[in-house]
């Protein structure tokens, strides 16, 4: 009766470890491709945050720009009416001279602070694609661990089947 039972045993054993095997490949497969699907997402986040970002500072350059111009024209239309021109020594001259300045100045602190957004934009995008990585080493890893040798399965179970059959 033991030999029986340690083929009967054995076969079941390497069978059920092959249904293991193809369990764990499927969660593999579904962990590369949720890997992926993140990835993406990422990038699109990166892609989009990053346009919005510089179409944000096109606009706000263009409007420090104009503003500029629109101050350094009323500097130009009050020294008009009082007889003087803004290059003449007077207030009116300095007026245009500070518009400038502060236009130079705004246009500075829009450029920084769109190289700072950038920056913060790639770090979220380093640390999002480092967590998914991570996410994906330790999934896969926790199934590899469920990795089953159908082989070794079937000599424990045909060993075990032997004992038990021997017993009966």
């Amino acid at each position: 009766m033991g030999a029986p039972m340690a083929v009967g045993m054995g076969a079941m054993s390497f069978m059920a470890a092959q249904r293991q095997n193809r369990a764990v490949s499927r969660g593999i497969s579904a962990a590369g491709s949720a890997y992926s699907r993140n990835l993406d997402s990422l990038i699109d986040k990166r892609e989009v945050t990053t346009k919005q970002v510089e179409d944000k500072t096109e606009v706000d350059m263009m409007k420090n720009y104009y503003t500029g111009l629109k101050l350094g024209g009323s500097a130009r239309v009050v020294a008009g009416a009082r007889g003087t021109t803004t290059t003449s020594e007077g207030s009116a001259s300095r007026i245009e001279t500070q518009t400038i300045l502060d236009r130079l100045a705004n246009a500075n602190i829009l450029d920084k602070n769109w190289i700072n957004t950038i920056k913060a934009i790639n770090a979220d995008y380093t640390a999002g694609t480092v967590q998914n990585l991570n996410q994906y080493t330790s999934t896969t890893s926790q199934l590899a661990m469920q990795y089953q040798d159908p082989f070794m399965s079937a000599i424990q179970g045909g060993i075990s089947g032997y004992a038990t059959g021997v017993q009966i």
